[in-house]
């Protein structure tokens, strides 16, 4: 009895370690945030990035740091059908070679090679953030998306 009660212990706590890994959320941004963000940072080039509503209702944005890494932020409101099928279609057109996949609870986060370059595609809810630097900067990407919540 002693035996089967601590195996079952044992049992629950693994079980708590392997779901509270899958849990963690990052939080989602919209376009306005976005660029809030990138001013706040310094790296928001205003005559280097650009605005502009989406054929499917959303909102996207488009533009170049002040440290030359060019970024894509996509807002598709509530259809995560058109959302996935651009996740989807992004990550197999730009990335020569994947580096790496995370998933979480509601992210996907895709490592990749472009170009001889570094490019990060993160998916959280129904937004898109890809950021790629020619030089293949991995860090200051990375730093990037962190900042703006959509890495960690």
């Amino acid at each position: 009895m002693k035996k089967s009660f601590k195996y079952l212990v044992l049992v629950v706590a693994m079980l708590s370690v392997l779901c509270s890994c899958g849990g963690e959320k990052l939080t989602v941004q919209t376009v306005s945030g976005v660029t809030a963000k990138l001013k706040e940072l310094g790296l928001y080039d205003e005559a280097e990035a650009e605005v502009s509503e989406m054929m499917t209702g959303g909102q996207q944005l488009f533009g170049i740091t002040t440290n030359y890494l060019a970024y894509s932020f996509r807002d598709f409101g509530s259809d995560e059908e058109k959302c996935d099928k651009m996740f989807t279609a992004y990550k197999d057109m730009t990335v020569d070679k994947v580096l790496s996949e995370t998933e979480g609870s509601n992210y996907t986060i895709v490592e990749g090679e472009e170009d001889g370059g570094y490019v990060l595609i993160v998916r959280v809810d129904n937004t898109i953030l890809d950021i790629y630097s020619p030089t293949g900067a991995k860090d200051d990407v990375k730093e990037l998306a962190e900042a703006l919540g959509y890495f960690n």
